[in-house]
């Protein structure tokens, strides 16, 4: 078992597998501090464990490393499917259909295209899986109809949604190319050009509740408040608060 305070090779080892799976704890110098306690906590949430930052048996489970970061196409797949980029059946195969999803879902995310699912595009699958309630096609930009999102982003959205008790939540804008993004009247530097960015609203829930449990959820990000129709919410990585009214 490891937690804040162990120290060591297994440690590094953990920090090592971290960093490659895209949760961030710095340096692998096999000191388990405050950076590598905030990284396991946050790859608890995402792999629905208790998100208390002691590596046991069930978190080193999740962690084991795929033995061959191309070989697992059946759960590529499901993956994909479950996200909605649409591959076809599953069934194991890695043909034309799951080549050309796997390079869908590397131009969404950010990767780099070229339908191979190496370690970089496995650390974003193994956040996706965890992404139940999203489809791709909810943050398409609604001039150009491009879909770029941070997988921060979708990861956040699902804690927003157990936060509220598991309600519905509805996307009104989400990725916005630099034309929607000006004809909309949004910020020069806004986050909904990079794929950071929602403006949300909860099914039965009134605007001010969702952006007190927002501000909890997205403490590390940007919260707009006061809007009349909608929560803007973003991965920005760091803290900013403002009211639009």
């Amino acid at each position: 078992m490891l937690k804040k305070g162990s120290k060591g090779t297994e440690v590094r080892t953990l920090q090592e597998q971290l960093n490659k799976l895209g949760f961030n704890s710095g340096k692998a110098d096999g000191i388990f501090g405050s950076k590598t306690d905030n990284a396991v906590k946050a790859f608890q949430r995402t792999n629905g464990l208790i998100a208390d930052g002691i590596v046991g048996d069930k978190t080193k489970a999740k962690l084991t490393p795929k033995s061959n970061v191309n070989g697992n196409v059946k759960e590529i797949q499901e993956v994909l499917n479950q996200i909605g980029i649409d591959i076809g059946k599953i069934d194991g195969i890695n043909g034309a259909k799951t080549k050309a999803g796997i390079r869908q879902f590397q131009k969404i995310f950010g990767l780099a295209v070229d339908g191979i699912a190496g370690a970089k595009t496995w650390a974003v699958l193994n956040k996706a899986k965890n992404i139940r309630h999203f489809k791709v096609r909810e943050f398409a930009c609604r001039h150009c109809g491009d879909i770029k999102i941070d997988i921060n982003l979708l990861v956040k959205l699902e804690e927003l949604r157990r936060a509220i008790g598991n309600r519905g939540i509805i996307i009104n804008s989400g990725y916005r190319c630099p034309v929607h993004n000006k004809n909309v009247g949004g910020a020069t530097n806004s986050q909904h050009k990079y794929g950071r960015a929602v403006d949300i609203r909860a099914a039965g829930m009134g605007l001010r509740t969702l952006e007190k449990f927002a501000d909890t959820v997205f403490a590390n990000g940007g919260v707009g408040m006061g809007g009349a129709n909608i929560v803007h919410v973003d991965t920005r990585g760091h803290r900013s608060r403002w009211k639009y009214n």
